[in-house]
């Protein structure tokens, strides 16, 4: 940080300026959610969960989501229905 921001006139500008740019509504995170889904949902104590970054915590909740989406449908890839079946037999159209 430049010396003239640790100056007392700006100190006020400066957490200002700092206080608008951390309000973004894009850096808004519900850390009691955070908390509750690593440690009822993926196991860890408060503590693991307390010491865990955004993303490793964000990595670990979308395999997560994943094994369990998996574990719920019963499938790993979506089925399509086959486009055109016919009842007949033959293995090529007319």
């Amino acid at each position: 940080m430049p010396a003239e921001g640790i100056v007392a006139g700006n100190k006020s500008k400066n957490s200002n300026e700092n206080l608008e740019r951390s309000v973004d509504a894009t850096s808004r995170c519900d850390f009691s959610w955070v908390l509750f889904v690593g440690t009822k949902m993926l196991g860890f104590t408060e503590r693991e969960v307390g010491h865990m970054t955004l993303k490793k915590w964000s990595l670990l909740y979308k395999h997560f989501r994943a094994y369990h989406n998996f574990c719920t449908r019963q499938q790993l890839f979506k089925e399509e229905p086959a486009a055109g079946t016919s009842s007949s037999d033959e293995w090529l159209p007319d």
